[in-house]
């Protein structure tokens, strides 16, 4: 015994397995979806971050690494101020509504760069503790580098200027 809206329902059925518009769907379990997801947005999120140039991303070129902070939360501002590039000797200016800020020891631009890194009066206390010549490493990913770093500023007395 048939039924005509059946036969028509499985042939319908049939030809649009058979059609070459036809979709194969695969199912895929639920903890391997997620993980996919997961995968395609950190990748969608590191081709935005490897775009748009800033100097975080000198230091963190990779948007899944995590970069250490010490315990203590002052220490945490300080660091945090100093990779993003943007700290109080930095960037004061812009809220004093003055020009930019020199160095005070050799009269350079004063950025993070130069205070860190290039500054020729600092170079005997970068050398004391150990700085690296190179900004990612100097405030990068290992904790002997970022204890250094701190260690380093409150030395030159302007880690309360960050």
């Amino acid at each position: 015994m048939y039924v005509s809206g059946n036969e028509e329902a499985d042939r319908a059925a049939k030809e649009a397995v058979e059609s070459e518009s036809a979709e194969e769907i695969l199912l895929v379990p639920s903890p391997d979806a997620k993980s996919l997801f997961k995968q395609a947005i950190i990748q969608k999120w590191q081709t935005d971050w490897t775009s748009t140039p800033t100097a975080l991303q000198q230091i963190k070129p990779e948007v899944n690494c995590i970069l250490p902070l010490p315990p203590d939360r002052r220490d945490q501002v300080v660091l945090t101020r100093l990779r993003l590039g943007h700290t109080r000797l930095t960037h004061a200016y812009l809220l004093n509504r003055t020009s930019p800020a020199t160095c005070q020891q050799c009269g350079c631009g004063q950025t993070v760069q130069h205070l860190i890194c290039d500054c020729p009066h600092w170079q005997t206390q970068r050398n004391h503790f150990q700085i690296s010549p190179n900004l990612a490493e100097a405030l990068g990913s290992t904790i002997p580098n970022m204890v250094n770093i701190l260690l380093f500023l409150k030395h030159i007395q302007l880690f309360e200027c960050i």
